[in-house]
């Protein structure tokens, strides 16, 4: 630490702390940020003393840091827990790997030794857009004790197999598969599932380009052929 006062152990952030730190975040402003609570909750000992589990306000131990010491552990903290530039980089490689094998694949097999922890291995199909449109249905988007994005429910709805062991769907409750995960390999996983059938933006500006070279050859550079 900059300060160099403490020494901090933490406990790996699961999917489901995620959830949980959005349900506690006090609806006005309390001075901390999500991540801030999120980080506190996984702090297990400060200086080699164990933090109560049943610490009331986990925050309360960032008032025992400096502001420089406190956005060292966060930045240490992030690190770990969620994805960098880097990671995300990453699994767009191991999704390109993959795809290019089977392009057109109905089913994809994602190894251990891909994700970050090398924790699971699991199986995503692809989801059709009326699928698209029931997530979108009951996506909770207006609540907000949600706590999880869209993408990590229409993530969790296209795996079909962890560790060999398949999974049932189509369920308001498809993300709780993801609840034991370590956070990090949870945003690998949703990064390689939209790597592997999300639209990039580079075919998404090359159709917009399409669309506007017909449009110059049918009505002329200006577009005002109604004039």
């Amino acid at each position: 630490m900059p300060d160099g006062n403490f020494t901090v152990t933490f406990r790996e952030c699961l999917f489901e702390d995620k959830i949980l730190a959005t349900q506690r975040y006090p609806e006005k402003n309390p001075g901390y940020s999500v991540r801030q609570l999120l980080m506190c909750m996984c702090i297990t000992e400060v200086n080699g003393n164990p933090v109560g589990k049943a610490l009331k306000d986990p925050t309360a131990l960032l008032k025992r840091f400096t502001i420089s010491d406190s956005q060292c552990i966060q930045r240490f903290f992030n690190s770990l827990s969620f994805l960098s530039t880097e990671r995300s980089a990453e699994a767009k490689a191991v999704a390109k790997r993959i795809k290019d094998k089977a392009p057109l694949a109905d089913v994809y097999d994602i190894a251990k030794e891909s994700f970050p922890t090398k924790s699971h291995s699991i199986k995503f199909r692809r989801v059709m857009d009326d699928e698209r449109m029931a997530c979108e249905r009951i996506y909770p988007a207006n609540d907000p004790n949600c706590g999880y994005a869209f993408e990590d429910l229409l993530t969790a709805r296209a795996i079909v197999e962890i560790d060999g062991v398949e999974q049932k769907q189509n369920t308001k409750e498809d993300v709780d598969i993801f609840a034991k995960w370590k956070s990090l390999d949870q945003e690998f996983a949703m990064a390689i599932y939209i790597s592997l059938f999300a639209a990039s933006l580079k075919q998404l500006d090359n159709v917009e380009e399409l669309g506007k070279t017909l449009l110059a050859d049918v009505y002329g550079n200006s577009g005002d052929a109604a004039a």
